[in-house]
């Protein structure tokens, strides 16, 4: 049988992919593409380039298997978080100062992987109590990614990016995952779609969209199917809607006639509006403090604290602690308790990682840092403990600090063999967490011109 590492990749198929769904490699990714098409090879059970391209034409599972290990879904809740701010202090004022007072904002998350981007976009619309009058579309070639999507569990790694602590009121933890509550994950509708493809959805309700969320997709295709997506997306926009791209992706504004305005999260691209603004159609805009902080609980008084179990010879009897504690939503109490914990059991990775992770989500990225070394000391290899070194420096404007750590965990994870689960990452392979990292490079080399 063809080894899942040697099979050579025909200019065929490369020229296959480009059509079938825009995607083109660089010489730097060509790597990953014989590897996943060495196993589409295994699977086809072919030692033959030509016989594979003749199945890949044929079998449109057979080609949507070999998208999902092309494309890196990486993503985490509120991603590039500056963009979400904008979209909060500028973008939703200017629609809604546009649009009926009845109207329906209709969002479309075109490239949503594994669904963060969608639900970080349901969780600040309920925020700024809109959810009533929206409605979310998420889309993504692959049908693996929709169907994790769908079922909406994560874990602290997938919370690395966002600045409120709303896993409490948006989350319940059971088994060290968190599960979204229905009423976020009712918010969304999940399809598939390849975005090479010239037929694009429309909203529920309403005939185009106000906002669409695209942003690193069109790093993976040739100059030809972006200018072509650039138009088939604008033609999708109603008028004075929005376009938010990311900062990776290449420009758009020679392909379409969108206006652009500067932001601290990039360029966004707007649809020229026909309307005139009336006076009757302008609609108080007050921001409403976030739920959580809406629904945060008066101060009480300090009672006295119960006595505790002795966990000191248990690493697993920390760890159940620890999420319990989290299931209830006492967050300043399980940091408490990890502090402890790795003291007791300085050789645990797994209380190492909870801890960092547990600190960046309450905003504390020195100290996350400082935990995050510790792992690193006790493990050197661990690509977790490096991604989260490269995360925290970058969003502390330290791009060099961060291409080092990111350029260690992609190190290690060559390594291992791709299909191997990535230590304290719960599912995570080698070879998507590779291309994650990778992804991570190229932007920070694209936009922030690191070497």
């Amino acid at each position: 049988m063809t080894s899942p590492r040697s099979f050579p990749v025909s200019a065929e198929i490369l020229a296959f992919l480009e059509t079938a769904a825009g995607l083109v490699f660089p010489p730097g990714r060509l790597g990953d593409v014989e590897r996943c098409v060495a196993k589409m090879a295994v699977r086809a059970g072919t030692r033959d380039p030509k016989q594979l391209l003749k199945r890949l034409q044929e079998d449109a599972l057979l080609l949507e298997e070999l998208l999902d290990g092309l494309v890196v879904g990486e993503t985490y809740f509120f991603r590039e978080p500056q963009q979400f701010e904008s979209l909060r202090e500028f973008v939703l004022p200017e629609l809604l100062r546009l649009r009926p007072l009845d109207a329906r904002i209709s969002v479309w998350s075109a490239g949503c992987a594994t669904g963060e981007e969608a639900y970080s976009l349901a969780i600040l619309l309920e925020q700024e109590s809109l959810s009533s009058r929206s409605d979310i579309l998420a889309t993504d070639v692959s049908a693996t990614a929709i169907k994790k999507a769908k079922r909406a569990t994560y874990e602290h790694w997938a919370f690395r990016g966002a600045k409120e602590d709303f896993t409490e009121t948006y989350f319940k933890a059971r088994s060290g995952k968190f599960h979204l509550i229905d009423r976020i994950r009712d918010q969304v509708a999940f399809g598939h779609l390849n975005l090479a493809t010239e037929t694009y959805p429309r909203p529920r309700q309403g005939s185009k969209f106000d906002i669409i969320f695209c942003r690193n997709v069109m790093i993976y295709f040739s100059a030809q199917t972006v200018a072509a997506v650039a138009k088939r997306l604008f033609d999708s926009l109603d008028d004075g809607g929005w376009l938010i791209t990311a900062p990776s992706d290449p420009p758009l504004w020679d392909f379409a006639p969108f206006e652009t305005r500067m932001t601290a999260g990039g360029v966004f691209y707007r649809k020229k509006s026909l309307l005139k603004e009336k006076p009757s159609n302008v609609v108080p805009f007050r921001r409403k403090p976030a739920v959580a902080e809406a629904a945060a609980p008066k101060p009480q008084p300090r009672a006295a604290k119960p006595a505790e179990p002795d966990f000191r010879h248990s690493v697993e009897a920390c760890d159940l602690h620890v999420q319990s504690l989290f299931a209830g939503n006492k967050h300043e109490a399980a940091l408490e308790f990890l502090a402890r914990a790795i003291v007791w059991h300085p050789l645990s990775r797994e209380l190492h990682y909870i801890y960092a992770v547990g600190l960046l989500n309450r905003e504390m990225p020195e100290k996350a840092a400082a935990i995050a070394r510790r792992l690193v000391y006790l493990d050197r290899r661990s690509v977790v403990a490096h991604m989260l070194l490269g995360t925290i420096a970058q969003q502390r404007g330290d791009y060099v600090g961060a291409m080092r750590a990111y350029r260690n965990g992609l190190s290690h994870c060559a390594t291992a063999a791709e299909d191997e689960i990535v230590p304290l990452t719960g599912n995570e392979r080698y070879g998507r967490v590779a291309a994650a990292l990778a992804a991570e490079i190229a932007t920070l080399q694209s936009v922030e011109g690191v070497s």
